[in-house]
């Protein structure tokens, strides 16, 4: 026991864990909005930047042309660091944009997902789109094209075996034992 290969984490019969959005580069619909770039019969340029931690980053360039309302488009244009040894690779293509009218009043923007899913345009009204790292996708997307989840769909089960095994040992169900420790993680 203990020998080589021991304490593999991998299991053939577990799917691997989804990347997170929060690991992936967003545009929102919302914040463009707010900063006067998504506005009725305008066009304005733009950039967007992301910051890493290791130092870098990404700028992305936009233009949004709303003049012709029944066809809004936010130009897209970035460079995408290829697979190694690579050199970067620009990319620019247009993501159609469509409105929706709430109660209050105003204008709510969506983007239309850009790409492709199972052969077909995805064209899902999204309020963010994402890029992946890795560079094995290229182009923003919705979360459901690139196959995202969020980081705490991840782990809002993770302690459940814990709580399983200290509500053995008690009178209290799984559920109360859960309960009382979730509680006592907010106070913190």
């Amino acid at each position: 026991m203990g020998g080589q290969g021991s304490g593999n984490h991998y299991h053939w019969w577990r799917h691997p864990k989804k990347r997170a959005v929060e690991d992936c580069l967003a545009i929102d619909a919302g914040r463009l909005a707010r900063a006067g770039v998504l506005r009725a019969g305008v066009r304005v340029a733009g950039s967007q930047r992301w910051d890493r931690a290791g130092g870098g980053g990404n700028s992305l360039g936009f233009v949004a042309d709303t003049r012709d309302m029944d066809r809004p488009l936010l130009l897209l244009s970035y460079a995408v660091q290829a697979p190694p040894p690579g050199e970067p690779e620009d990319e620019s293509y247009a993501v159609g944009l469509t409105t929706t009218v709430p109660r209050f009043g105003g204008l709510r923007w969506w983007f239309l997902c850009p790409l492709e899913w199972r052969g077909a345009p995805c064209g899902r009204r999204v309020a963010k789109l994402y890029l992946p790292p890795g560079g094995r996708q290229r182009r923003f997307g919705c979360r459901h094209c690139h196959d995202l989840t969020y980081r705490s769909c991840q782990e809002s089960h993770k302690y459940d075996s814990t709580f399983r095994w200290l509500a053995e040992g008690t009178p209290f169900d799984f559920a109360t034992v859960k309960r009382a420790f979730s509680r006592i993680g907010k106070l913190r």
